[in-house]
């Protein structure tokens, strides 16, 4: 049920929601649960017995990093708003860095969410034997 809610918050935009929809399924705890900090499958897979959720878990979380990678790229345009060439120069470095990080934590979600499906089929197969 939150996975079909944070897909509804996903497709009207609103990212951070869709964020703490899906962290709050599989971490109950305080925390800050934006886009560039959502819980990672080791701190919750003991919690989650199915490998299919599991696995569809980390694809929309990767999911969402992803858009959020997308969204900090296209808003670059705001950094040249900043009073002094200083200040949009850190600006601009601190950017790149949260670009990276969600992109880094992409990766990290999607590279679990496609082992998970692949040991998934591979349980398939066993059946099919």
């Amino acid at each position: 049920l939150r996975q079909a809610l944070a897909d509804r918050h996903v497709a009207v935009g609103d990212l951070e929601e869709a964020a703490e929809v899906l962290a709050r399924a599989v971490w109950t705890g305080p925390g800050d649960t934006h886009p560039d900090n959502t819980p990672l499958l080791s701190c919750w897979e003991h919690l989650v017995e199915c490998g299919f959720t599991r696995a569809h878990q980390c694809l929309r979380l990767g999911y969402i990093a992803v858009l959020w990678a997308r969204r900090l790229a296209e808003r670059s345009h705001e950094d040249a708003e900043a009073y002094t060439a200083e200040l949009r120069s850190r600006r601009v470095v601190e950017r790149r860095a949260k670009i990276e990080r969600a992109a880094a934590r992409a990766r990290r979600h999607l590279v679990a969410a496609r082992s998970l499906f692949e040991s998934e089929l591979a349980r398939l197969d066993e059946v099919r034997e």
